[in-house]
């Protein structure tokens, strides 16, 4: 039987993302703050510390995982929903130095989790393919309004 008390706490260093999520999810608590910061944004431990398409933009993942140890409970679970990629990436996707770009390199997944121990990966990697297929074909079809609602830049940079 799941545990009727469940707290749910999300952190984000992104105040505009925080807001939303204050105003989407009413029955969440919700930091501003950095995850390699959490020990000192709060003392709540947890069952479960679930991160989903975030990770990615921790320069240093391995220490996001030591960071969040104390806040996890005895026999805690660690759950990562994330971009992946066979071998470290070293290219920059985005336009500026700020938005840092690092799938989970699946060749070093145990260093970067350490001290957690991995016990499963599903490679989603396809499934992320045919989706982002989807969007821009979906975003070709509808360019005229697209560049007529947010300008012709903005849809070529995307």
């Amino acid at each position: 039987m799941l545990n009727q008390d469940v707290k749910t706490l999300g952190v984000d260093k992104d105040i505009q993302a925080i807001n939303y999520a204050r105003n989407q999810y009413k029955d969440c608590d919700f930091l501003h703050g950095d995850v390699l910061d959490i020990n000192q944004l709060t003392e709540e431990t947890f069952d479960l510390i679930t991160m989903f398409s975030s990770f990615y933009a921790f320069e240093n993942q391995n220490q996001a995982c030591n960071e969040l140890l104390p806040r996890a409970r005895e026999n805690a679970d660690l759950l990562v929903f994330e971009y992946s990629s066979k071998t470290p990436f070293t290219g920059n996707l985005f336009d500026d130095d700020h938005s840092p770009f690092n799938p989970i390199a699946l060749d070093r997944i145990d260093a970067i989790f350490s001290p957690w121990s991995v016990v499963n990966v599903y490679d989603l990697s396809e499934m992320f393919f045919d989706s982002y297929q989807s969007v821009l074909e979906n975003m070709r079809n509808n360019k005229s309004s697209l560049s007529h609602n947010y300008g012709k830049e903005a849809y070529d940079r995307v």
